[in-house]
């Protein structure tokens, strides 16, 4: 990857399309110690209806193998959290989504948090070039998918996704992350 390709990603959450956003939440660096980013939330605290992921590039070259969790919480990211779903690890190939994440209920949560882990790097025969990151939203209890999502590469400099919604742009049920990975032969 390119000169900076160390990285950590966030997660901003909005309300009212996209006209009332909280604050973006991230994780820890892909070179640090895996820990859960904060419950990012819309303006309010409740039933949010966009979500927008950001590769942020930090100093340093990617010197780990990296996944994605992402986990949806209802009640403002203070319970009824549903399970974790992870991406696949970047050595596993990148072009298919998490299962769908949701909270307890799988109705319209309020609250979405993202973790970065790492570990070493499997494969002496590849290395890992470029990543990005992609979200897509669900409604109807995952039935209804909305359009998916995703940030610039990291050798364009990262950056913030479009927004994300589910089909009606209102009150989504659950979302799916992706780390998508351009690996090369040594």
């Amino acid at each position: 990857m390119a000169g900076n390709s160390n990285f950590r990603v966030g997660l901003q959450v909005a309300d009212a399309g996209i006209t009332q956003p909280g604050q973006a939440a991230y994780t820890n660096d892909a070179l640090g110690i895996p820990a859960w980013s904060d419950w990012a939330v819309d303006s309010d605290a409740y039933d949010p209806d966009s979500v927008r992921v950001h590769l942020e590039l930090r100093p340093g070259e990617l010197a780990q193998h990296v996944r994605l969790g992402i986990q949806v919480s209802d009640a403002g990211g203070t319970g009824a959290e549903g399970p974790v779903q992870y991406s696949r690890w970047a050595s596993e190939g990148s072009e298919q989504w998490s299962a769908t994440a949701f909270d307890a209920d799988n109705y319209d949560p309020d609250a979405f948090r993202i973790i970065l882990e790492n570990r070493p790097w499997p494969r002496r025969d590849f290395v890992l070039k470029d990543v990005r990151i992609g979200i897509q939203l669900f409604d109807a209890g995952g039935a209804q998918a909305g359009v998916p999502r995703h940030t610039p590469w990291a050798s364009e400099g990262g950056g913030w996704s479009e927004w994300a919604t589910d089909l009606d742009a209102y009150d989504p049920d659950g979302i799916k992350i992706k780390l998508e990975a351009r690996v090369e032969p040594v």
